[in-house]
């Protein structure tokens, strides 16, 4: 291993480069194999490497005296400080010469420096009844604002040029309270003060939740347009549920805060700095709005969680599925583990726990298959009919994210569509209110759709009318998902063959 190591201590080292408890470190530029041990609070070199390291090496005195395993007492010639470095972290550590031994040692507080070990929390195995038992197994978890390993750096276009905003009007309702948010995401190091010029300045936007608490976001539209993404695939609806079939057991968990568990670097924080009544402030963490964000989030998530057998992510929600509560439980415990190691926090009241019917998403999974939430569906049943075009774009758009369910959607939505055309009128008829109606009846009347099982033979459907196209995907003579968009212009003047064709080849594209 060491050109001047003596061959015995070449054999020792070489026999245990393949133990879990051994771990090669670059000591002065030169490789090492150093057991690992927890339980010593020194760190021991043997004399017979002394000379494979290079550099001048300053060796001196020590009155300490080494106590080792069993008892027995090593005095060491001397003590010495060198540069120790591992693939991700280098630190400056003490190391005892000794005669006494012929195995390097790096003791506990040398490993933890150094990233080799890492304090792993584990709990039993056992089945977790109820969501109180899992508060109590894991409180940390659900406890405070987590955060990720590492800080995110922002990218900008260089040519973009800088925006600075100035301090909206904040509504005297809710003035006082957005100063106190303002100072507990201050104390919580979510924000800082800002005192020195900065290139960018954002416009602050402020929601207020159910709870009627304040959600603090930025409007970076001019940084956004400066913003590189960092394009990582974030999955849909449709891929999680893809992946579903013959699970009965489920549990949703929710990233508490999920951006602000992303902490910015000092570059970036400036970057995302906003106005308010009471000066300056810049965002520690990653803030909701810019466009980037949903993606390293997401990217983020997959590096820690994303091996995990039965775990599905979107953004900041989690889905364990699961074909049995014992295997359930396997996961979970995974899970949880896996965020205590990485400090992730989730929040405690969006958890739904250990059941087989959960809303995810906008959709009702169970074990059968998937059905739209019906509240949301009775939120479009009860939406009065449209009365512009921008609440016609409203309306279509929600019914849109529900499209899977209804059979010729973009045959029954044609004339509701017409009414956008730039050169059309808006004037509302017993045709559109028509539309409106038969949307919402199909809504309420949806199928619950199977998960598709890749085992199984597929049949595609598909049919054409002189304006859409739609299409539908079956196993065992029941519906896995509806598809269905408008032609153009000019498929519409396609013969009624073509248009079948095109149907046929549309469905076996979007499937």
């Amino acid at each position: 291993m060491l050109r001047d190591m003596p061959s015995n201590c070449k054999k020792r080292s070489q026999a245990l480069k393949n133990s879990a408890w051994f771990s090669e470190v670059q000591i002065n530029g030169a490789p090492i194999n150093f057991k690992l041990d927890t339980g010593a609070e020194a760190n021991v070199l043997p004399h017979t490497f002394l000379n494979g390291i290079p550099g001048r090496l300053c060796i001196k005195n020590t009155n300490i005296t080494l106590v080792a395993y069993g008892g027995s007492r090593i005095r060491p010639e001397g003590i010495v400080c060198l540069t120790a470095a591992t693939p991700t972290h280098t630190a400056e550590l003490e190391f005892f010469i000794t005669r006494c031994s012929t195995l390097p040692l790096l003791g506990k507080a040398a490993c933890q420096e150094l990233d080799l070990l890492r304090k792993v929390h584990t709990v039993s195995t056992q089945t977790i009844h109820t969501k109180d038992d899992l508060m109590k197994f894991y409180p940390e978890v659900f406890r405070g604002i987590g955060q990720f390993k590492g800080t995110y750096h922002i990218y900008l276009d260089p040519s973009a040029a800088p925006v600075i905003h100035g301090c909206r009007k904040i509504p005297f309702s809710i003035l006082g309270k957005l100063k106190e948010t303002l100072m507990k995401l201050e104390k919580d190091q979510i924000i800082a003060r800002v005192h020195t010029p900065t290139d960018w300045v954002n416009s602050l936007v402020v929601t207020e939740k159910k709870n009627g608490t304040l959600r603090v976001c930025l409007d970076p539209r001019d940084l956004n347009k400066a913003i590189k993404r960092h394009h990582f695939n974030i999955p849909t609806a449709e891929d999680v549920q893809s992946q579903l079939a013959g699970k009965t057991v489920f549990t949703i968990l929710d990233e508490k805060d999920g951006y602000w568990q992303v902490k910015l670097d000092k570059e970036s924080s400036e970057l995302c700095t906003f106005n308010s009544p009471w000066g300056r402030f810049r965002f520690c963490r990653m803030p909701f709005g810019i466009k980037s964000a949903s993606e390293v989030f997401q990217q983020k998530n997959m590096e820690i969680f994303g091996d995990i057998p039965g775990v599905h992510i979107i953004a900041d929600d989690m889905i364990i599925a699961a074909t049995s509560h014992e295997e359930h439980d396997q996961i979970l415990h995974q899970v949880l583990n896996r965020a205590l190691e990485e400090n992730i926090k989730f929040n405690p009241d969006k958890i739904q726990f250990k059941v087989s019917e959960v809303r995810y998403m906008g959709h009702v999974i169970t074990p059968v298959g998937v059905q739209p939430d019906m509240e949301k569906v009775q939120a479009i049943s009860k939406m009065p009919d449209p009365e512009d075009k921008k609440g016609l774009q409203r309306f279509l758009g929600m019914v849109r994210y529900l499209a899977q369910y209804i059979p010729g959607e973009a045959e029954i939505t044609a004339p509701l569509r017409k009414l956008l055309c730039k050169d059309i009128l808006w004037q509302w008829g017993p045709e559109h209110a028509k539309a409106v109606q038969s949307l919402k009846q199909a809504l309420i009347e949806a199928p619950v759709l199977r998960f598709f099982d890749p085992t199984k033979a597929v049949v595609i459907q598909a049919d054409a009318s002189k304006s859409g196209l739609g299409a539908c995907l079956l196993q065992d003579n029941c519906p896995i998902a509806y598809a269905s968009r408008a032609m153009t212009t000019t498929e519409q003047n396609y013969a009624q063959i073509e248009k079948e064709l095109l149907a046929i080849v549309y469905a076996t594209k979007k499937f």
